[in-house]
């Protein structure tokens, strides 16, 4: 694949987002009525979208959600609890093991895939499968991986007014996407302005707990797009260990950007708390750039803030002559793993 090519699939987020509405109004999925707990497998790409799913609906959660990125099932995870199984490839081997541990505990699934074994084993065992579209890389399907794994809460009803808060991000992001898309003159797009200045940089991103998703998100697309370390960081928690280590750096001995993510939805004292870190570290780091989301609703905030800075990630490729389709360390390691 070639950047540009990637760097429009990812600029086609909102349209990736409606094709995966009508994936899901085609699919009818069988859940149980009782159920104690919600785990969600998934690694990567796939595993940020249950990242994402948790925080965005963290005000209606009535029962824990807990998150699986290894190869082992919790051992509370029993016939009584759900586990969705996201893999965009179907094959991600920390996955398969989690669901071969559910099967032996009876453990209800529901599987989000392209295809693979997970695929496969749907079909042998008749277990309920959103099929999304092959060809993409994970971390440019996010559309298509995290719009089934919300519909899966709105039929366990824990996603109130999930199409209207859909319907506000598709419209926010075809916005942005005139502004920051890949035809916007560098000179007029914010986000590759803000890829210029942090482009040479180790990037530290911050955000409150309810967007820290959008936070690692582009921790993670630094990483695999731009091929640059960053680090994502939680206020508050953050200011109870990390700012002793901010506050130590000698201004013009190293070389970091300091991000914050900021939201008028975040509390008054975490708020706070952010203004005050801004005071006593951002001289050490040359100041500090901040990014606000779009929208009302949680679910348009994260987003918009996932599709700006994943535009800024590929913008940060391109600035440095890096090719953010390219994931060859990652083919390496698999390879190596298969042996």
């Amino acid at each position: 694949m070639k950047s540009n090519e990637f760097i429009n699939i990812l600029a086609a987020l909102p349209e990736q987002i409606e094709k995966a509405q009508d994936i899901c109004s085609r699919v009818k999925v069988d859940l149980p009525e009782k159920i104690n707990a919600v785990y969600i497998a998934g690694m990567g790409g796939s595993g940020v979208a249950g990242l994402l799913a948790k925080s965005i609906l963290s005000e209606n959660l009535k029962i824990p959600v807990e998150l699986i990125r290894d190869y082992a099932a919790p051992f509370a995870m029993t016939k009584n609890s759900l586990l969705v199984a996201v893999s965009y490839s179907g094959n991600t081997e920390e996955t398969l093991s989690v669901v071969a541990q559910a099967e032996k505990r009876r453990v209800p699934m529901v599987f989000i895939s392209s295809g693979g074994k997970l695929a496969e084993l749907a079909e042998a065992k008749k277990i309920d499968i959103f099929e999304i579209p092959k060809g993409y890389q994970p971390r440019a399907a996010l559309g298509f991986l995290l719009i089934p794994l919300l519909y899966i809460f709105e039929k366990l009803k824990m996603a109130p007014g999930l199409k209207e808060d859909l319907a506000e991000a598709v419209i926010e992001l075809k916005k942005l996407c005139g502004e920051i898309g890949p035809g916007v003159s560098p000179h007029q797009n914010e986000a590759h302005k803000l890829a210029a200045k942090i482009c040479k940089t180790f990037p530290l991103i911050y955000s409150s707990a309810a967007l820290y998703p959008a936070a690692y998100r582009f921790k993670c697309q630094l990483n695999e797009n731009a091929k640059l370390l960053a680090h994502a960081g939680e206020m508050t928690e953050s200011n109870h260990n990390e700012i002793e280590g901010l506050c130590a750096l000698k201004r013009g001995a190293h070389n970091h950007s300091l991000l914050y993510l900021r939201s008028e939805r975040d509390s008054e004292r975490t708020k706070k708390q952010m203004e005050i870190t801004k005071s006593l570290v951002g001289a050490q780091l040359g100041g500090v750039r901040e990014i606000f989301p779009r929208g009302k609703s949680l679910l348009c905030q994260m987003l918009s803030l996932v599709y700006f800075l994943d535009m800024v990630s590929a913008y940060v490729a391109e600035v440095n002559g890096t090719d953010p389709a390219e994931i060859g360390t990652i083919l390496k390691l698999k390879k190596e793993l298969s042996r």
